[in-house]
């Protein structure tokens, strides 16, 4: 039973992992493309502003993204039904 959680907890990181990364190169694809967009014109305001929601849309992503890595590491080792595994010490 234990190495079934284990299974089913060592696939739900890596479909959380590919996610996020698949998320990421999405969003630096969009930051790509205005640029594109900027150095085509550099004086639109239009494209500026398209610019900066990509890449503020970005940032938030990259910043959650590391947030979420700190919240794991501060819970500690996770503790698996019937007490097996390691939990965090109160």
């Amino acid at each position: 039973m234990q190495v079934l959680v284990t299974i089913v907890l060592i696939v739900e990181i890596a479909m959380w992992a590919i996610a996020v990364y698949s998320r990421l190169v999405r969003l630096r694809n969009n930051v790509a493309q205005a640029w594109k967009k900027l150095e085509a014109d550099q004086s639109s305001e239009a494209v500026k502003t398209v610019y900066n929601k990509q890449v503020d849309a970005y940032n938030k992503a990259i910043a959650g993204f590391s947030g979420g890595l700190r919240r794991h590491a501060a819970l500690g080792a996770l503790t698996l039904p019937g007490g097996a595994g390691k939990g965090r010490a109160g």
